[in-house]
């Protein structure tokens, strides 16, 4: 409980921020996650495409919010491949 209130939470919520010079993200939610996290990253690649951010989706079975990152060590996982592509601006191959 952050305690806030319903006017605090919608002023800070990150639907309602545009990044500010990205031109690509890529937005995954752990497959272990609740339908909450999920229903979040729909609308964040609703909001966030029609804006022109170049939004990649990124499926990350069995994972969660708190080990999700530990993904861009790993070379071969889709997450670092969707980041790297996004970086070099091309395609780049999982090995």
């Amino acid at each position: 409980d952050v305690r806030l209130d319903a006017a605090e939470a919608a002023r800070n919520s990150p639907l309602r921020l545009r990044p500010r010079g990205a031109r690509w993200m890529a937005i995954t939610a752990g497959g272990s996650e609740s339908a909450e996290f999920h229903r979040l990253q729909r609308e964040l690649v609703g909001a966030w495409r029609p804006a022109g951010l170049a939004v990649t989706e990124v499926d990350s079975p069995g994972m969660h919010h708190f080990n999700v990152v530990t993904q861009l060590a790993r070379a071969d996982s889709p997450l670092a491949a969707a980041v790297l592509r996004g970086i070099l601006g091309h395609s780049v191959s999982s090995h």
